[in-house]
């Protein structure tokens, strides 16, 4: 698959520095984390996944 996939409703792409911050705070989202491992999810382990 060729990277980015676009169409109309989406674009699909690799992670980039600046979406660390967004990321993180998804990963930190308490009904989301609860059906996960973690318990937190800071810059520090976002960083570590890119």
């Amino acid at each position: 698959m060729m990277l980015p996939l676009t169409t109309p409703r989406l674009l699909l792409r690799r992670f980039r520095t600046e979406d660390l911050p967004s990321f993180s705070h998804y990963r930190n989202l308490p009904e989301v984390a609860r059906f996960q491992s973690w318990t937190h999810y800071g810059m520090t382990e976002a960083t570590a996944f890119l």
